[in-house]
């Protein structure tokens, strides 16, 4: 089973929604959550949003999640039996990126 974690972080989001959180699977990362704070998140302040999402995350669109937990527990659904983008020589999962030397490399979907 993979393991996936969470990594608090500034995100400069020019607005008040700046508290965020890395997510990663081992040592990779899939996703930023940014906490929305700002008046105009009026019915939704506190809860979490997918702002980002790479590899096993890359098209998801979830709805904002009201706490951690609600996310964390997405996250682990979302990526059950995702494959982690392989270094070289090994396998990766379809449609995965790689930041490698200034260029973003995307693989091909199957």
């Amino acid at each position: 089973m993979s393991v996936i974690s969470f990594q608090p972080i500034r995100v400069d989001t020019l607005s008040a929604d700046q508290e965020g959180q890395l997510i990663l699977l081992e040592d990779r990362l899939i996703g930023v959550l940014v906490r929305l704070a700002g008046d105009e998140q009026a019915p939704l302040q506190g809860f979490w949003s997918l702002e980002a999402g790479f590899g096993p995350l890359e098209s998801a669109r979830p709805e904002p999640f009201k706490d951690m937990e609600a996310a964390r527990a997405w996250v682990e659904n979302a990526t059950q039996g995702a494959t982690i983008t392989a270094d070289a020589g090994k396998s990766v999962s379809p449609g995965a990126r790689e930041f490698r030397g200034g260029r973003v490399r995307q693989f091909a979907r199957e």
